[in-house]
């Protein structure tokens, strides 16, 4: 996960783009929907609070 994250920070930072949030559910299959964070960012996006995601493969 460390270098998922700095990969991410990395594409930010090249962009211009500021980082303001982060979502992680360390621990967790990304296969799984129900993660804690997972639903946080989605109800963040659906309140248009996010104006861009970067998520790593």
């Amino acid at each position: 996960m460390p270098a998922q994250r700095e990969a991410c920070l990395k594409h930010c930072a090249e962009q211009g783009w500021n980082v303001t949030d982060e979502f992680v559910d360390a621990g967790e299959s990304a296969r799984s929907s129900d993660r804690p964070n997972l639903k946080a960012m989605l109800v963040r996006v659906a309140e248009g609070d996010i104006d861009a995601l970067v998520v790593h493969k």
